[in-house]
């Protein structure tokens, strides 16, 4: 008996621990996408400031095939504000 109760200690300390862990990486992917949506507009504007000298860098291996990273920067849009990690 005592080992089955053992067993069961260690089993409901091990859900516990997984339990922790997730809601420590829930908040922390909160965190990193709550990030990444408020800087959207710089990231946004750093490639497009980018692109010219990467069109010049692969102009011969690439010209034509899927358009000029420009054109392609200039397709992203900015996210939209959300409520990242709302949880009920």
């Amino acid at each position: 008996m005592a080992g089955v109760a053992r067993s069961l200690e260690l089993q409901r300390a091990e859900a516990s621990a997984v339990i922790a862990y997730k809601r420590r990486l829930i908040d922390y992917l909160d965190r990193f996408l709550s990030d990444l949506v408020r800087r959207s507009d710089s990231i946004s504007q750093l490639i497009q400031d980018l692109a010219p000298r990467v069109d010049a860098s692969f102009s011969k291996s690439r010209s034509g095939k899927r358009g000029t990273a420009l054109q392609m920067a200039r397709k992203i849009k900015p996210a939209k504000k959300c409520a990242v990690g709302k949880r009920g």
